[in-house]
């Protein structure tokens, strides 16, 4: 398992590097990354979100469904919570507490997942991702625009939620979607991943080694959301499975757990590109965690497995 994770990063860093070169080679410039996020935000994540929920509903998805939901909820409440208690004494700004808060479970986990258990168990992912997403376009949405207010209307209809909801009703009431459908959804689903990588690639193809010495909190955020977190969520989870009285789930706890050991979320980046609001860090975060996961991921899987 601990391989098979390795590589499936590796693949990702791999479409870093080609976002990078289409830029330094002319192909297209490092701006013209801002409408290939909106299309990430818009498109590529709804179909994948919907995609998700097109398994047979029996008692076992139910219940599994049901359990990734409320992990992600408590696991989410300790991260928000933690860092607020800590922003003051670390001085956190707003940027570097979202960095804390959010993994990039939208656009690693579901490859991963994949790679590890099948396609049959990105329902149980996708419980996690819910529960980010209504957090990502509220809280986290509020935060970065300076909102002072939530836009609920804008939450609900944002397509990621909506993409939920119909997932939702597809799979409660047992809808039969056309075959063309889920395969234009499948395929446009899968390029979550490697295009939020591209896009991450062409941000940095005109940065400079001295740029990343202007983020000197750089390597004390990468520390918190790579090491202190995934610590603090193994023993959270540890501590869940023995209280919560439930069997036969185990790949459930662990692909919650893998959702919150992911480097920063990309959409974090994308909206701070969108509201211009320091996108270079937010990237910065964005790609030296994607790199360095590649180490941080399996120790922390390895310890999880112990």
């Amino acid at each position: 398992m601990v391989v098979s994770l390795i590589l499936q990063i590796i693949e990702l860093a791999l479409c870093i590097i080609a976002g990078w070169a289409v830029v330094k080679f002319g192909v297209l410039k490092s701006t013209d990354s801002k409408p290939m996020s909106f299309l990430t935000l818009y498109v590529i994540m709804p179909c994948m979100l919907f995609y998700a929920f097109q398994i047979e509903f029996t008692k076992q998805v139910r219940n599994g469904l049901l359990l990734s939901v409320v992990l992600a909820v408590i696991v989410h409440i300790c991260l928000i919570i933690g860092t607020f208690l800590l922003r003051k004494f670390f001085k956190l700004d707003a940027l570097e507490q979202l960095s804390i808060m959010y993994s990039n479970a939208g656009n690693l986990i579901v490859p991963i997942v994949t790679s590890l258990y099948g396609p049959e168990y990105v329902i149980y992912s996708s419980g996690f991702l819910m529960v980010q997403i209504v957090l990502l376009w509220s809280h986290a949405r509020t935060i970065i625009s300076g909102e002072r207010q939530v836009q609920v209307k804008k939450m609900i209809m944002n397509p990621n939620m909506i993409a939920i909801i119909f997932g939702l009703i597809v799979l409660l009431f047992r809808i039969p979607v056309p075959q063309v459908v889920l395969n234009a959804t499948h395929s446009m689903g899968a390029m979550v991943g490697p295009l939020c990588m591209i896009i991450a690639g062409m941000l940095i193809a005109d940065l400079k080694l001295e740029d990343f010495k202007r983020f000197r909190r750089l390597p004390f955020v990468l520390c918190f959301r790579l090491l202190l977190v995934p610590v603090c969520v193994l023993f959270l989870i540890r501590g869940l499975k023995m209280v919560l009285p439930i069997q036969g789930f185990d790949a459930v706890f662990l692909i919650v757990f893998l959702a919150t050991i992911t480097p920063t979320a990309s959409t974090v980046t994308q909206f701070c590109q969108i509201y211009d609001k320091n996108s270079e860090y937010a990237n910065m975060i964005n790609l030296a965690g994607t790199l360095l996961c590649i180490i941080t991921m399996p120790i922390m899987v390895w310890l999880y497995l112990l």
